[in-house]
């Protein structure tokens, strides 16, 4: 054979191997580090949740980033190029590295690049712990280490023929519902704290306050459970229609909507409403929010209201002219929000002015300070430009249908629903780009006093509320007439008393029939 004909013959195994490695990749629900290369963006790493695939189906992620938890990363640059070492990390016995074992990795790295005689520096990363819970509908519950993969552990709560929603976090707990039982778990362990019965039907999984678990149900009441107190009996808020979505926390508020179009904010700490919006239609998402207390909620009517969360007052609202039904994601200084006619709006998050629209886009996934990434028409991956939205490239996903829709960092997170996940982020970004204020959410922050004013029943309206005049109107001093000054134009007779009168009708004096007395 020819040295023409063996190159031909080479080339074409090539081709056929790299067309395998890609279809394979698609056949398990991964994108191989070749195709993601192309795009600008390298695998983190994919794990498989621990499920029977034939029965089982992911129904629900929940990505949480700690305000008190972190890990120690260690950087090596040497020229163009980086190497993390992270005190996660495992040694040749499966044990973590732990901080100092990490930096004495780097420099024993270090060390190797100065006898080849490259240059290196050593730099130290302080990186929040980030946890990615997912829940199965046979009623797993899988906590995974969301910046390496890992397993930190999985338990069964209830029964795994009734229905369980995704988890509510806080930094001490994890909440899910299975059925009508309430569960508590910790944490860093999995380990079941409490079980109770919910009083009405939940219509939505809970969401988890520094206090309270907070339960949506059916009837539009809104169940408070205290964490410390699993005896005693919840608190309840009573709302304006059904609340079929899981509530927002914030430190300070809880904010739930409804199917009526009422938007709710009521104390996290206290059994009080602070106020409510009130929407043209249906608010078919949840709120989401950015610090320092600002709120977002998209409501059926196609209006992105901007809520101020402690002062009572709408900052500003935008309208897209179609219905929304998606949750505003807050990045940086810009705000995504996606129509159900499968348009981009970016706006300003501090005036709600337009930046740009992108057409041809179905749902969020994800934002770095440079790209916003997300899933389109064509169920591709579509890269866009932060700053013009102009279309970078687009990614085929093959059979993926796991799309988590990230509003706290860059990272990519998709998968399918038989249990594969993996985690996607730009070249040269270890460090994720988080979109959170984690300083605001630690418990040791002091916070201004917020006043607890119940006007739930006033809703919010766009302009500012009239200033209140609390002068009393019969007081001459105050007199909202004037005082003295007769306001229709006589004197002390509104009637025209003391004038020149018209001359009597009956001819006669003060007493028309004639007499002193008429009886």
């Amino acid at each position: 054979m020819s040295r023409k004909n063996i190159t031909i013959v080479a080339c074409g195994l090539l081709v056929c191997m790299g067309s395998s490695v890609a279809a394979q990749s698609r056949v398990n629900g991964l994108v191989s580090p070749v195709e993601a290369r192309r795009y600008g963006l390298e695998p983190s790493w994919f794990t498989r949740v621990e499920l029977d695939q034939a029965r089982g189906r992911i129904n629900n992620l929940r990505y949480y980033v700690s305000a008190t938890n972190g890990r120690t990363l260690f950087e090596v640059s040497y020229g163009d190029s980086r190497r993390m070492f992270s005190e996660r990390d495992l040694d040749r016995f499966g044990e973590p590295l732990g901080p100092d074992g990490a930096k004495r990795a780097a420099e024993e790295f270090a060390a190797q690049l100065r006898r080849l005689e490259i240059e290196s520096e050593i730099k130290s990363h302080e990186v929040p712990e980030i946890t990615l819970y997912v829940t199965t509908d046979r009623s797993l519950v899988q906590a995974i280490d969301a910046e390496t993969g890992r397993t930190l552990w999985a338990t069964t709560v209830g029964r795994r023929d009734f229905p369980m929603d995704g988890p509510g976090v806080n930094e001490k707990y994890v909440a899910v519902i299975n059925g009508t039982s309430l569960y508590l778990l910790t944490r860093d362990t999995g380990q079941i704290v409490w079980v109770r019965t919910t009083r009405g039907v939940p219509a939505a999984g809970p969401a988890v306050s520094d206090r309270f678990v907070v339960v949506p149900t059916w009837t539009g009441d809104v169940e408070l459970y205290e964490l410390e107190e699993p005896r005693k009996l919840p608190n309840m808020f009573k709302s304006n229609g059904r609340s079929m979505l899981r509530p927002t926390v914030t430190p300070n508020s809880i904010i739930w909507p409804t199917d009526r179009g009422m938007l709710y904010v009521a104390s996290s700490q206290r059994h009080t409403i602070r106020f409510r919006l009130e929407a043209k239609d249906t608010i078919a998402a949840p709120a989401s929010v950015f610090s320092p207390n600002q709120v977002f909620v998209a409501s059926v009517d196609g209006y992105v209201y901007a809520l101020q969360e402690n002062v009572h007052s709408e900052r500003w609202r935008f309208s897209t002219g179609l219905s929304i039904t998606t949750t505003p994601i807050p990045t940086g200084e810009s705000l995504y929000v996606v129509t159900d006619n499968m348009n981009l709006y970016c706006l300003d998050q501090e005036t709600g002015a337009l930046k740009w629209v992108a057409p041809s886009f179905r749902q969020f996934i994800a934002a770095s300070p440079d790209r916003v990434y997300g899933i389109g028409v064509t169920e591709r991956l579509e890269i866009l430009d932060a700053n013009t939205g102009g279309r970078i490239a687009s990614m085929n996903l093959g059979n993926l249908d796991v799309f988590y829709q990230n509003d706290q960092s860059d990272r990519i997170i998709v998968g399918t629903r038989t249990g594969i996940l993996q985690s996607l982020h730009e070249i040269g970004r270890e460090i994720p780009a988080l979109h959170v204020d984690l300083a605001e959410r630690r418990p040791e922050v002091e916070r201004p006093e917020v006043p607890e004013v119940d006007d739930s029943e006033t809703p919010t309206k766009p302009s500012p509320k009239p200033r209140v005049d609390d002068r009393d109107p019969f007081d001459d001093a105050t007199d909202p007439f004037g005082g003295d000054t007769d306001p229709f134009g006589g004197g002390a007779d509104p009637f025209g008393g003391g004038q020149d009168q018209p001359e009597d009708p009956f001819g006669g004096g003060a007493d028309p029939f004639g007499g002193d007395d008429p009886f």
